[in-house]
């Protein structure tokens, strides 16, 4: 970004010599300030800098080219401040964001696996792009959060790693659909989440009778595929999903009509719109393993 800065100053140095900024001048300045404080330059250079141009900006609107003169070369004066800073960082901060960004990893990698794995490699991409752009002071504060990420993550894969062994196995859910005022409405639903040792996983969804004065719904999908566990969360990547069953009744002037009646059927998904999320809590609390 050297040569950035250099240009300016010969620009802001010729508009210096001539009776004042324009106002395309004053925006291109404010626009330069305003690159430095998305890459994260101290507040105590971009603040005075923007404050400065806005000022310029004013005193040209009313005319008074002198003191917008004034302005635009204090703003001047921090905008350079703010090259000169992100030239130290680079040649200062980055080595050593670099170092701890590796260290990092490599404490991940001893720690670390599957979901949880998968976050953290994320954020480090967010670091090392802020550094390949020479974000570098945006770069450090993401350092210092991958840094507590780090730790957040090693307790939940730490956690996982505990209910790992307790997931295996077949869990029911089961819930009765009734209404004191309408005894007709009775319907079942019934869940059942199978984890099976290989890493593979299945969700069985069903639901059977009527939901309603003038619906009934009869419903199973099946979706599988392999799981794994972040923190107390539990996800199935579905890869393949059975529709086997799907009708859906309704009663039009007093008799009942099929709706929906939907053709058995098994398709693969690639796409994770199938996914599937629950919580070793809900497991625990809301279903009864078999």
């Amino acid at each position: 970004m050297k040569h950035v800065w250099i240009v300016g100053l010969s620009f802001f140095l010729f508009i210096g010599c001539g009776g004042g900024p324009s106002m395309s001048d004053i925006d291109e300045a404010a626009e330069q300030i305003q690159g430095y404080k998305d890459a994260g330059v101290p507040e105590s250079l971009t603040t005075p800098a923007e404050s400065a141009i806005n000022n310029a900006r004013n005193a040209r609107r009313q005319g008074a080219r002198q003191s917008a003169r004034e302005h635009y070369d204090r703003a001047r004066e921090y905008i350079v401040q703010a090259e000169a800073a992100m030239e130290a960082a680079a040649e200062e901060i980055r080595p050593e964001l670099e170092a701890t960004v590796t260290r990092l990893k490599n404490e991940a990698e001893e720690s670390l696996q599957g979901l949880h794995m998968a976050a953290f490699e994320d954020r480090v991409a967010e670091v090392e792009d802020l550094l390949s752009h020479d974000q570098v002071y945006r770069a450090q504060r993401q350092t210092r959060i991958l840094g507590e990420k780090l730790e957040d993550l090693q307790k939940q894969q730490h956690h996982a790693d505990s209910i790992r062994p307790k997931l295996y196995g077949r869990w029911v859910y089961r819930d009765t659909m009734s209404n004191v005022e309408h005894p007709e409405i009775d319907a079942v639903t019934e869940k059942v989440v199978r984890f099976n040792r290989n890493g593979r996983a299945s969700y069985r969804n069903k639901r059977q009778g009527q939901t309603s004065e003038h619906e009934r719904m009869f419903y199973e999908y099946l979706d599988m595929g392999s799981f794994d566990v972040k923190g107390d969360t539990i996800h199935i990547a579905v890869d393949n999903f059975e529709t086997i069953q799907e009708r859906v009744v309704v009663k039009q002037d007093g008799q009942w009509v099929t709706q929906i009646d939907k053709t058995p059927g098994r398709e693969k998904i690639t796409d994770g719109s199938q996914d599937v999320t629950i919580t070793f809590t809900t497991l625990e609390l809301d279903y009864r393993r078999q």
